[in-house]
C-alpha cells in the first residue's frame, strides 16, 4: 500500500506546482540556477522561430522542411536581350531533425513529495502563507543537478555538431582554421591584427550584424583583459575593437576544435531545434504516473561577460514504484534497489540547423559560405 494516494497527489499537488514553483524559487535565489554553457547560451540568444519546435502547442509532432532557392549570378546574365532564354532556378528542400538526446533519471523520496505537496496545497488554501523553503529548495536542487547534467551533454553534442559544419572562408578558399595574431607590441598598429582580420573576413564573406565569437583560451583572455585596457603607445584603444564582437565563453572549445581556436558566426546562422514530446500532452496517465514539460531559468554569462537569464524547456516523467524496485544506475551500470517512491526522468531532444553547404551555386562568389568561420589565435610579438 502506498504511503499516500499518489494519484490524488499528482492531480491536486505536485504536477501543477512543479511547473511554477521551481522557476519561482530560482528567481528568488539566483544562485540556484544552472551552469554556464557558452554554445548553448549563444543558441538561446538567437531568434528561435516557433517552426523549429518539432512538437506544436497541441502536442502534435510535425515534420519541418526548409525550402531554399539559390540566387542567380552574373553567369546567368546575357549581354543581349532575347525572349528565347530563361533561367530555371527551382526550389530545393532539406529536413530539420534532432541529433542530440539527453535523459537522466532521479530518485525522489515518497515522503519528500508528500511534504512538498502538503505545503503547496496549504499555500493555495491560505493566501499569503509561505511554504517551507527547505523543502522547496531540496526538491529544486535534486532537479537542478539532473538538468545541469543534461545541459552539459546537450551543449557538447550541439557544439561538436556545429564544428563539423564550418563554412568556407573566402579569404582562404577553405574551411580550415585561419591563423590570426593578437600582437603584443603596443608601439605599432598593424592592419592585419587579429580583430581587424576577423572584421575584414566578415565583410569579405558578406556576413552582417555583430560577429558572434565562441571559444576559450587566448581569445577569452583577450576579452577579459579589456577591463583594464586603454590607449597604447600607437594610439589604439583595444576596448573599441573588442566591443565590435559578442563573445561567449565555451570551455569545450580547445578540446573539440583545438587549442586557442574560436568559432565566428553571423547572427542566426545556426539555430536551435527542439522536440518536446510531452508539449501539449502533459498530465496524469491511466497508470497513475505523470508527464509534462517544464521551463527552467539559466543564469549564465552572455556576450562580453554580461550576466543574463535564459529559459530552457525539458520533458519530464514521474514514474511511481509501490514497492522496492530494481533500476540500473546511469553512471556505473550496476543494479540498484530503490524504495517506494518516484523515479523522475528529465529529458531533452534537440539539434541545430545551419546554412547548408550548397546554399550558393558553384559559380557564385559565396559558394561554400555558411555564416561560420574558424580561426586559430596566437599572441606573438611582431617586432620583438
Amino acid at each position: 500500500m502506498s504511503y499516500y494516494n499518489h494519484n490524488v497527489t499528482l492531480n491536486q499537488g505536485f504536477a501543477p506546482y512543479l511547473l511554477t514553483d521551481m522557476a519561482g524559487v530560482a528567481l528568488k535565489d539566483t544562485s540556484k540556477t544552472m551552469d554556464n554553457h557558452g554554445y548553448l547560451t549563444y543558441l538561446l540568444s538567437q531568434d528561435r522561430p516557433e517552426i523549429l519546435n518539432l512538437v506544436n502547442g497541441n502536442g502534435h509532432a510535425k515534420a519541418v522542411q526548409v525550402k531554399k532557392k539559390k540566387r542567380l549570378t552574373a553567369s546567368h546574365v546575357r549581354d543581349s536581350i532575347s525572349c528565347d532564354y530563361t533561367s530555371n532556378n527551382p526550389y530545393t528542400e532539406f529536413n530539420v531533425n534532432v541529433s542530440s538526446t539527453a535523459s537522466i533519471g532521479m530518485s525522489l523520496d515518497d515522503r519528500l513529495l508528500y511534504q512538498y505537496n502538503d505545503e503547496m496545497s496549504r499555500q493555495v488554501a491560505i493566501p499569503g502563507s509561505t511554504p517551507s523553503t527547505s523543502v522547496s529548495m531540496e526538491l529544486f536542487e535534486i532537479i537542478l543537478s539532473g538538468v545541469n547534467a543534461i545541459n552539459e551533454k546537450v551543449n557538447l553534442d550541439l557544439f561538436t555538431a556545429a564544428v563539423a559544419e564550418f563554412g568556407v572562408n573566402i579569404a582562404t578558399g577553405n574551411n580550415a582554421a585561419k591563423t590570426i595574431n593578437l600582437n603584443k607590441d603596443t608601439n605599432i598598429n598593424p592592419l592585419n591584427n587579429g580583430e581587424i582580420e576577423i572584421m575584414s573576413d566578415f565583410r569579405l564573406n558578406r556576413m552582417s550584424g555583430r560577429p558572434q565569437i565562441i571559444g576559450d583560451g587566448l581569445w577569452n583572455n583577450y576579452t577579459m583583459s579589456q577591463a583594464s585596457a586603454g590607449l597604447n603607445q600607437a594610439g589604439v584603444d583595444s576596448r573599441l575593437r573588442a566591443n565590435q564582437f559578442d563573445f561567449y565563453y565555451e570551455p569545450n572549445a580547445s578540446t573539440v576544435m583545438g587549442a586557442n581556436q574560436i568559432m565566428v558566426l553571423e547572427n542566426n546562422a545556426v539555430q536551435l531545434v527542439e522536440s518536446l514530446r510531452y508539449r501539449g500532452r502533459g498530465g496524469n496517465r491511466p497508470n497513475g504516473n505523470a508527464q509534462g514539460t517544464i521551463m527552467l531559468p539559466v543564469k549564465t554569462w552572455g556576450a562580453n561577460s554580461q550576466e543574463i537569464m535564459r529559459d530552457i524547456s525539458y520533458d519530464w516523467q514521474l514514474i511511481y514504484a509501490d514497492c522496492d524496485k530494481e533500476f540500473t544506475d546511469t553512471y556505473s551500470g550496476d543494479p540498484v534497489i530503490l524504495s517506494q517512491g518516484w523515479n523522475m526522468v528529465i529529458s531533452k531532444e534537440s539539434g541545430i540547423v545551419t546554412i547548408p553547404d550548397d546554399a550558393y551555386s558553384p559559380e557564385d562568389p559565396l559558394a561554400g559560405v555558411r555564416g561560420s568561420l574558424r580561426y586559430a589565435v596566437t599572441n606573438d610579438c611582431e617586432t620583438c
